[in-house]
Parts: structure tokens; sequence; C-alpha cells
């Protein structure tokens, strides 16, 4: 399968699963890369920053990861069936917004 023909969620799991520790990667499952995947999103979702904002000069918001991050883990131990490790949230994290970068940036 190319790239073409990836949506946002596969492309991203598999940018995400390539970018970080490969001894992490190892661990999860597409499914749980997905379940951060959502989680970010409803943070983004609560914060505004899905919000189009039409105006020419308008910045792009920026997200403060470390917020994020502390949002992704308390959902995630709500969760009794995530199997990802605390541990692992923030580079997985890390690795979603650098994903969001360079499709950005194409």
């Amino acid at each position: 399968m190319n790239e073409n023909d990836m949506n946002f969620d596969e492309q991203a799991v598999e940018y995400i699963l390539s970018h970080i520790d490969p001894e992490i990667a190892r661990l999860y499952t597409d499914d749980d890369i997905l379940l951060i995947i959502d989680t970010i999103f409803d943070y983004y979702d609560q914060k505004g920053l899905l919000d189009i904002d039409l105006s020419d000069d308008a910045e792009p918001d920026e997200v403060d990861v470390d917020d994020l991050v502390a949002y992704v883990e308390k959902q995630l131990r709500k969760d009794r069936d995530n199997r990802v490790a605390p541990e692992h949230v923030e580079p997985i994290v890390k690795a979603e917004i650098d994903f969001e970068i360079a499709i950005d940036e194409e």
C-alpha cells in the first residue's frame, strides 16, 4: 500500500511506530496508537484547537506538550483495556505531533 492509498490514521500510525524507539514500537498494536491519536484530538477539541479561524493574520495555536501528555496519561489511566505504559506516552505523543508538522509542511 502506498502513501496515497492510506488515510490519515494509517499514515499517522505508520509514522509514529517508525519514529519511536523500536523496543517501544514492538509493544503496541495499531489500535493502541490509534487510541492515543484519538485522545490527542479529544484534547485539541476541548482546547478549541480544532476551531477554524478564517482571519488571514491568525497565528496557529501552540500546543502545550506537557499539558497534552498529562491529559493523555490521565485519560489512559481511566481505560481499563489500555495497554500503553505511562512512560511510553510522551514519545508517542511527540511522534504524533511531529507527524502533524510533517504533513503540514507537504
